[in-house]
C-alpha cells in the first residue's frame, strides 16, 4: 500500500470517527478544559462538572437558531427540517454528522468567540469564580475542537471562523 493510500485510509478512518462519536468527542474536549481548570485551581465540586457538560454542547445551540430561525431558507436547514418534521431523528441526526461542515453560516462558529471565552476563563480565575472558569473553558474547548475537525474534514478552516459567511437563504 503506498503511503498516500494509508494516509487517505488514516484521514478516512479519523473522519468517520469524527462523525460516529461527535458528541462524545466534545465532552472529552469538555472534560480536558475541566482537567486543566483542576489543575490550576485544585478546585472542584458536581456543579463546576455539570457546567463543564453544558459548556460542551451549549455553542451547538447556534446549530438549532440557523435551521429554525436564521438559516432555515438554506437547502442544508430545509434537508435537515425534512428528517425533523418527519419525527426520523436517527436520520436528522446522521444528517447533521454528516453534512454540517459544510454549513459556513453559523454565526457563534467565529474566532472571535473562543477568544472571547478564553479572555472570561482568564478573567474568572483572577476573580477566584472557579465555576465560571469551567463553563467558559469547556466552551473555549468546544471550538477548538470544531476548528480541528474542520481542517480534518475539509483541509483548512470554514470560512466562518473569519467573519465569511455563506448564505443565509
Amino acid at each position: 500500500m503506498s503511503s498516500m493510500s494509508k494516509m487517505n485510509n488514516r484521514k478516512n478512518s479519523a473522519i468517520y470517527i469524527s462523525e460516529k462519536y461527535h458528541g462524545q468527542i466534545h465532552l472529552i474536549f469538555g472534560l480536558i478544559a475541566w482537567l486543566i481548570i483542576f489543575l490550576i485551581t485544585k478546585n472542584s465540586n458536581f456543579y463546576s462538572l455539570l457546567l463543564v457538560v453544558v459548556g460542551a454542547f451549549l455553542p451547538d445551540i447556534d446549530h438549532l437558531f440557523f435551521l429554525f430561525w436564521y438559516g432555515r431558507k438554506t437547502e442544508y436547514a430545509k434537508e435537515m427540517n425534512k428528517y425533523f418534521w418527519k419525527g426520523d431523528l436517527v436520520g436528522f441526526i446522521e444528517y447533521g454528522k454528516k453534512n454540517h461542515k459544510n454549513n459556513t453560516s453559523i454565526l457563534s462558529h467565529n474566532v472571535l468567540i473562543p477568544v472571547v471565552t478564553l479572555i472570561l476563563v482568564i478573567f474568572s480565575l483572577s476573580n477566584g469564580d472557579n465555576d465560571i472558569a469551567y463553563l467558559f473553558m469547556s466552551i473555549t474547548f468546544h471550538f477548538v475542537y470544531d476548528m480541528i475537525e474542520d481542517y480534518l474534514m475539509l483541509g483548512k478552516l470554514n470560512g466562518n471562523w473569519f467573519l465569511k459567511y455563506g448564505n443565509f437563504s
